[in-house]
């Protein structure tokens, strides 16, 4: 029998009309009794009326919010109207969070779609089997590694180096994403881009922080599955796993045979707490199937002494305790006693857990050095978060935005030291600004204070550089924001505070233009006095280098200073220029180590940047002594000859 391809199916077999659309049928075979009419009709008031006077009457209590949230919330409140729809959405993400009816009948209606009809919700994907993955941590967003990679580090660099120079080295724990570790499990057409993890952690690493490096520790050494099917954290092999790594790189894993513990292995069964993912589709199973699901578990284990009572640790060692050497600030992921003991096992000594569920990028590290004064023994922290976390969003203005908890803790946080950097340019300072007055900037969108033209600072892009805000804040709460490029970060300008230094985080070294803006509740006012870019610089040593005469080598050139004893450096350590020192047109600076096992650090300079002033942090270096510098240039060597004058600041 003869068959007709797609392409010949006529329009008017298919219902379409000229133009390829989907034809109406005619009203006569749709037509509806008036008595089916008014039914519908009435059961939709009836309905409707009733869900909610429900709602109004007795609505379900408002969930906690975190402050980032909060300040989303109230965001959303003051841009809300009516004529481009963003009040109903308001009005909806509202009765999300307080409709009664919702949540009582949110349950049966969930658990029926993914039983019956194998449909999970729409954060949830289901892959083989039971295995679930939330959606927006299996797929990132659409740009490439290098920029995702780029940009979290560089705000994980600013933070740990903010953090460090208050006293408190951080051990940065990525998470691995359970998509990445277990890509097999995931359905066909899902690309979860299992490469880009690795490109975060080696970022992290390329900037010398120290980072636990758990993707290579699970491909390489995980025995048992690493996370729970239908839950979407870690197994308790994989916890145990993972504080083995983290004491390993901390370097303060206690050898086996001090150890006072020991593990215990126990049966190889699901907690009930760990089928998470099934709760956010508010899925409720029960009996054998219940049953079935927590057989997919995988082992338990215990911590007790190696001698005396069972089920017993050391007192020292409990994790219940609220003091210790050690913190560990983080998410669910190390939230609970179980991960703490862990810990406490390897290293042999107590863990001050600062970890929180659903908490938020540098959320908790922030309440806990919030307490800094309540732990004067504290002298690590490890700083434990998802590696998703790191996907930062785009605002409706189409600028990335970094997470408030790292602006706010960036602003209470005062460096330590800092040095005036002098520029190609001073800021552009907005007429409202200039007169040293309070100026009333909330209930609005953001007012622009100040910008800095592209091409007067070259940075290196991970918080080396920052803006110091002088002046004050009165009234209701205040908020500043920094904007690098198309990165943006807020916070709240601290009670009290007569300066606020915020880092200057972009996704590589650029000279990008930076910008300021102010706002904040209703009453808000802000007075602005001065305006710098400073260096923070923890150590606050400064040494003057000069480099030679540009001398003519192959195609190009190069100016280099050479030391004849290697030049010792701390960790933080940086190289400065003032605008007008004569890069010329550099291309590139090298930085070679004293130690032949460590790679020459290397950063493009942009065309354009001769009279910019640089920053350029010498984090990956990781404190090594130095053999030389250099700056490298195309062409003929530059006309104007002579030595020209760096600062090593550390």
């Amino acid at each position: 029998m003869k068959t007709k391809s797609p392409s010949s199916t006529s329009s008017s077999e298919l219902g379409s009309d000229r133009e390829g659309l989907i034809a109406l049928p005619d009203e006569a075979a749709v037509r509806t009794s008036p008595f089916v009419r008014w039914f519908v009709l009435l059961l939709f008031v009836v309905v409707s009326a009733g869900t909610g006077l429900t709602d109004t009457f007795f609505p379900a209590p408002r969930p906690r919010m975190a402050l980032h949230q909060e300040l989303d919330y109230e965001a959303r409140k003051e841009r809300a109207h009516v004529m481009d729809g963003s009040a109903a959405r308001l009005f909806e993400y509202e009765q999300r969070l307080t409709s009664r009816v919702r949540r009582e009948l949110a349950e049966p209606y969930s658990t029926f779609l993914y039983e019956y009809l194998h449909e999970p919700s729409a954060i949830v994907i289901r892959g083989e089997g039971d295995w679930l993955f939330m959606r927006e941590r299996t797929v990132p967003p659409a740009r490439s590694d290098a920029d995702l990679a780029g940009l979290g580090s560089a705000a994980v660099a600013a933070l740990d180096r903010r953090v460090e120079g208050a006293g408190v080295p951080l051990v940065v724990v990525p998470i691995p994403r359970k998509s990445v570790l277990h890509a097999d499990r995931l359905p066909r057409g899902i690309d979860s881009r299992v490469g880009l993890d690795r490109v975060i952690i080696d970022a992290l690493v390329a900037r010398g922080v120290k980072t636990v490096d758990l993707l290579r520790a699970f491909q390489e050494r995980a025995v048992e599955g690493i996370y729970y099917p239908c839950d979407s954290h870690w197994s308790a092999a994989s916890q145990l796993l993972a504080a083995e790594e983290i004491m390993r790189t901390a370097g303060r894993l206690a050898p086996e045979a001090e150890r006072r513990t020991v593990v215990v292995e126990g049966d190889a069964v699901t907690p009930p707490g760990r089928l998470d993912l099934l709760k956010y589709m508010d899925v409720r199973l029960g009996g054998a199937r219940l049953a079935q699901l927590r057989r997919q578990g995988l082992h338990n284990y215990t911590v007790e002494m190696r001698e005396g009572p069972p089920d017993r640790i050391p007192p020292e060692l409990d994790a219940s305790r609220r003091a210790g050497r050690i913190a560990i600030s983080g998410t669910s992921f190390s939230d609970g006693k179980l991960f703490s003991t862990y810990l406490a096992h390897y290293a042999q000594q107590p863990i001050l857990n600062g970890a929180m569920s659903a908490a938020n990028f540098a959320g908790q590290l922030r309440e806990l050095l919030q307490r800094r004064a309540e732990f004067p023994e504290l002298e690590l922290v490890l700083f434990e978060f998802p590696v998703h976390q790191l996907f930062f969003g785009v605002g409706d203005d189409g600028a990335i935005r970094l997470p408030d908890s790292l602006g706010l803790l960036l602003a209470e946080l005062p460096p330590t030291h800092v040095e005036l950097l002098e520029l190609a340019a001073d800021f552009d300072v907005e007429r409202g600004f200039r007169a040293g007055e309070f100026v009333d900037v909330g209930g609005h969108e953001p007012l622009r204070v100040a910008v800095l033209a592209a091409g007067a600072l070259f940075h290196t892009g991970d918080g080396i550089a920052a803006l110091r805000v002088r002046g004050a804040a009165e009234g209701k709460r205040a908020m500043l924001e920094v904007q690098v490029g198309d990165v943006r970060m807020r916070a709240i300008w601290p009670a009290g505070a007569t300066e606020v230094v915020l880092p200057l985080i972009f996704t590589r070294a650029a000279a990008q233009r930076v910008q300021l803006f102010a706002h904040g509740d209703a009453g808000a006012r802000v007075r602005v006095d001065g305006l710098e870019v400073v260096l923070d610089s923890p150590g606050g040593r400064t040494r003057a280098l000069e480099l030679g005469a540009a001398v003519a080598e192959g195609d190009g050139w190069t100016r280099r200073v050479d030391f004849a004893d290697p030049l010792p450096t701390r960790r933080f350590a940086a190289l400065v220029m003032d605008h007008g020192g004569g890069v010329d047109a550099a291309t590139e600076l090298v930085v070679t180590p004293a130690d032949d096992a460590l790679p020459p650090l290397r950063v493009a300079i942009p065309a354009g940047a001769g009279d910019a002033a640089f920053a350029i942090d010498l984090g990956a270096l990781g404190g090594a002594a130095l053999r030389s510098v250099e700056w490298r240039g195309s062409g003929p060597p530059p006309a104007v000859d002579g030595a020209r004058g760096l600062r090593l600041v550390d």
